[in-house]
């Protein structure tokens, strides 16, 4: 069958291009406030198990942008090799506008616990196309108080001998004291 067709001369062609948004930047710890992102032996030490984690998000095509967390911990095999599983994974986040920060708390039911050490990092996503996953950021739990220092009095050379529960010296009168750590290793 032969056939043609006429068309008016109002036709036109749209093309819709969607990049892929742009690797999430400036990863930070917003609580404790940590300005740094460090991996390996410079990782920082955090008194919490439940941190607050922020990255920004953008898209080249200025969409709005969801955010996914991925939090992961180090644990070693019983042949001595590193592996980082999923401990907590935000999954998309609700949209915002391209170029904010996204921030969220890590929930206590993620389990990190005193002495973990863990990694997080974030991926950017438009709706229809996910960015590289960031860097990764990583973090030792330290929940546990130091003990207590141990303070001694100097014995000799001195004006004065301030012990413990004692009255002595006075005014004027200079005493020195030793400060050590003790057994802790904090």
């Amino acid at each position: 069958m032969n056939s043609w067709k006429r068309y008016i001369n109002d036709a036109s062609l749209s093309v819709d291009y969607n990049r892929a948004p742009s690797t999430p930047t400036n990863a930070q710890f917003i609580s404790p406030q940590l300005n740094s992102c460090v991996t390996g032996a410079g990782r920082p030490a955090i008194a919490t198990t439940t941190p607050t984690i922020a990255v920004n998000s953008s898209d080249p095509d200025l969409m709005s942008v969801q955010t996914r967390f991925l939090l992961s911990e180090w644990t070693t095999s019983t042949d001595g090799k590193v592996t980082w599983p999923t401990k907590w994974d935000t999954g998309n986040l609700a949209a915002m506008v391209s170029g904010s920060q996204r921030a969220v708390a890590v929930p206590a039911s993620a389990g990190l616990v005193d002495g973990g050490i863990y990694r997080w990092r974030a991926q950017a996503f438009d709706g229809a196309r996910a960015s590289a996953w960031s860097s990764s950021c990583e973090f030792k739990v330290d929940t546990s108080a130091p003990l207590s220092p141990t303070i001694a009095p100097v014995t000799s050379g001195v004006q004065a001998v301030y012990a413990e529960n004692v009255q002595r010296g006075g005014l004027n009168q200079l005493g020195q004291f030793t400060l050590d750590r003790g057994a802790s290793t904090d």
